[in-house]
């Protein structure tokens, strides 16, 4: 009987002592950091033996700025939102590079960050238009992001319209030492409503600000 049971005892014993396979989420860490280290990276296959969506979508993520053409790879991702992030990222850069047909292509493909994307598109021409009239009232601007409006808008249609005069009327305010809610009409009656929305929501978050004796 003894010896049945040291028999037995045998195959637990050998198991016992075989080292167990790292768990998946070790393994997913390696393959991760292993397809970051490649210094020329092909493709996005690197990250393909990873099994975490999340792990899976940053790597492939981070190689596509890495490649050519980045966003031809980003069509390759399934996982939101890196998908979408890959597409927004890839759109910057065409933007940069002025290849606008391509950047308002792959803004429109950039899932919840498609808004987002568009807006920086045009945020960089605004900039350009607002800046020599910093402190003034909206005249001085006005007929210049009108021309930028109907620009973008073949391109990026209505859903532009409200992020877009919100940020030029904000980005009007805040650059006036003594903003005036009076210059809302200044504006076209379509947007003087949206106008005074965009200073009361400014007044509020400057009255809700810490004051260095109250912090």
């Amino acid at each position: 009987m003894r010896a049945v049971l040291r028999t037995a005892l045998i195959p637990a014993v050998l198991l016992g002592c075989s080292p167990a396979p790292p768990p998946e989420h070790a393994l997913n860490r390696q393959r991760y950091l292993d397809a970051l280290q490649l210094a020329q990276p092909a493709d996005l296959s690197p990250c393909a033996g990873i099994t975490d969506p999340d792990l899976q979508g940053d790597c492939q993520l981070s190689l596509s700025r890495r490649l050519l053409n980045a966003g031809e790879w980003c069509s390759q991702m399934t996982t939101e939102p890196w998908r979408g992030e890959c597409f927004f990222s890839a759109a910057e850069g065409a933007r940069d590079a002025q290849k606008w047909d391509k950047a308002i292509a792959y803004c429109k493909e950039a899932g919840p960050f498609s808004s987002s994307c568009a807006q920086h598109l045009w945020q960089p021409q605004m900039e350009r238009v607002l800046q020599p009239h910093a402190g003034r009232a909206f005249a001085a601007s006005l007929p210049a992001a009108e021309q930028l409006y109907r620009q973008w808008l073949p391109h990026l249609g209505e859903r532009m319209t409200t992020p877009y005069w919100a940020y030029y009327i904000r980005a009007v305010f805040r650059r006036a030492e003594q903003p005036d809610p009076a210059w809302c009409g200044q504006l076209p009656n379509v947007r003087q409503e949206q106008c005074a929305q965009v200073y009361a929501q400014i007044r509020s978050r400057s009255a809700h600000r810490p004051t260095p004796r109250s912090q």
